[in-house]
């Protein structure tokens, strides 16, 4: 508990304070200095000024306390350079080492009324002042400044009640060895060193996302100054009831120091909390993005598709008008090559061309690869497809699991194939649309013999060579889908099937 004249402690923590900002003006002239040097240039500078710096501390400090000195600075720049959220280079580290030492008993009286506050000032403008003078402006990098700020304290914080605890077990129980001196002291900060590359590591990602923070949301940032002025100013500002009351105490000491650090994760939660919204905010903002170029994409494509089909009948014409000119030639191998190769060959993949292209309607990646394989394959074993296509896609449902939507709709596609095989004039009819409440698959194949038992409803083929449970097995499928239903049925000389899946959500 400190006694004296007040004026006087005041006073003279104002020099300390004073003294600091000097010995930080003539690290900040450094930087200035280094600015034109050459890369090499700036390492040889920036490591003279550390030892330079340790020189003169080591004239104020007795050996042990030098020693700590250097120990609690390098603590901070390997922090700072641990928990990459600003972007400093090894000269620009070696400075900041400088800025950092100063002598052990330089804030004696400033601690005695401000506590642990001074250091944090310290911390704050030695990275916002460096951080200026490097870059010359923060915009945008605030929030990444005020993060390493609040960690930096609340790691020195820690460090700094072990290390005062170590030093006290130095002096008056290992009667001043240094040997454990030094081997307590690099083991703690070695410990603590640790645990921030393990949360580094753990939260990259997060912690690449604070960097991002106050250039995507610069409203954000005009709040960091205030928040870190008045956190310093919190910090600075409890001790002094107790100092001028004289009622501080060991245990009133380690009462507040554990109110910091409570205040410090308080203030990490607070960034947590701002990463959580931020993160949330860009996911909702992609999202909006990403439905509104889908929505754009499936109007142009529907655009093109209408494009396409009067193209299609466009591109016969001319192909037709074309023929009509090749007939009039008197040469008969060309007329010959035109029938049989060039526009037999066009009008095919003319009609393939549009048949796939109206598969892009679905919205579902996932059915549109299988239905594409599907009639794919169907295509190349010469069966006359027909596909016809309207799909709102605002209000588009799958209504079922994906594996067993395949399923059922191979079973009904193979059986309108097969269907097909070598009869002249055969055809498979799919047809796809929807509404708001109502899905419909209907698949119709000709028919040129009843392969189908008197009632469909028995679900089952006499195709030769098949077990006819096809359609069975569609049938088990869907009765764990109430919402879904098949049904099955013959209109004159074509086998139709039709899986209609009503839309949960309006029932």
């Amino acid at each position: 508990m400190p006694y004296g004249n007040l004026n006087d402690l005041f006073i003279t923590g104002l020099q300390e304070i004073i003294y600091f900002y000097l010995h930080f003006a003539c690290i900040l002239l450094a930087a200035l200095l280094s600015k034109k040097m050459p890369v090499k240039g700036k390492m040889l500078w920036a490591s003279f000024i550390a030892v330079i710096t340790i020189i003169s501390v080591g004239k104020i400090d007795i050996k042990a306390e030098l020693f700590l000195s250097i120990m609690l600075s390098v603590f901070l720049v390997m922090e700072l350079y641990q928990i990459k959220l600003i972007s400093f280079q090894i000269q620009d580290y070696l400075l900041l080492f400088a800025a950092f030492l100063i002598p052990r008993r330089l804030f004696d009286a400033s601690f005695t009324i401000l506590g642990y506050g001074v250091q944090f000032l310290v911390i704050l403008t030695v990275l916002l002042v460096y951080g200026k003078v490097k870059e010359h402006y923060l915009r945008g990098k605030l929030f990444s400044y005020y993060s390493s700020f609040i960690y930096l304290s609340l790691k020195l914080l820690i460090f700094q009640m072990f290390s005062d605890y170590l030093y006290d077990i130095f002096r008056y129980k290992l009667n001043s060895n240094p040997f454990m001196l030094i081997i307590t002291e690099v083991g703690l900060i070695l410990l603590l060193s640790c645990i921030t590359y393990l949360l580094q590591h753990k939260l990259k990602m997060p912690l690449c996302l604070l960097n991002t923070i106050g250039n995507r949301y610069s409203d954000v940032e005009k709040y960091i100054i205030w928040l870190c002025g008045l956190t310093v100013i919190a910090f600075m500002v409890i001790p002094i009831p107790f100092m001028l009351t004289r009622t501080s105490s060991d245990v009133l000491l380690t009462a507040l120091s554990i109110f910091y650090i409570t205040l410090l994760i308080t203030q990490i939660a607070f960034i947590i909390l701002i990463y959580k919204i931020t993160d949330y905010k860009q996911t909702l903002t992609f999202m909006d993005k990403a439905h509104d170029n889908e929505s754009i994409y499936y109007t142009s494509l529907n655009k093109n598709l209408e494009a396409m089909a009067n193209l299609r009948h466009d591109i016969k014409n001319i192909f037709l008008t074309m023929g009509n000119f090749v007939e009039r030639s008197d040469d008969s191998e060309m007329k010959n090559f035109y029938r049989e190769k060039i526009y037999p060959f066009a009008t095919e993949e003319i009609e393939k061309n549009y048949l796939f292209s109206q598969l892009y309607q679905i919205p579902s990646e996932t059915l549109r690869a299988f239905l594409h394989l599907k009639i794919f394959q169907a295509h190349n074993m010469n069966k006359n497809i027909k596909l016809t296509i309207r799909i709102d896609k605002e209000s588009f449902y799958l209504g079922m699991d994906i594996m067993d939507l395949t399923r059922v709709l191979g079973i009904l596609l193979d059986n309108a194939f097969e269907e097909c095989d070598n009869e002249p004039g055969s055809y498979a009819d799919i047809r796809i649309k929807n509404n708001t409440s109502l899905l419909s698959y209907t698949i119709k194949n000709t028919m040129s013999k009843r392969h189908y038992e008197s009632s469909p409803s028995h679900s089952k083929s006499n195709k030769p060579g098949h077990s006819g449970l096809g359609l069975t097995i569609a049938e088990q499928i869907l009765k764990g889908y109430p919402l879904a239903n098949l049904n099955t049925y013959i209109d004159e000389t074509l086998f139709i099937q039709s899986l209609n899946i009503k839309n949960e959500e309006i029932l």
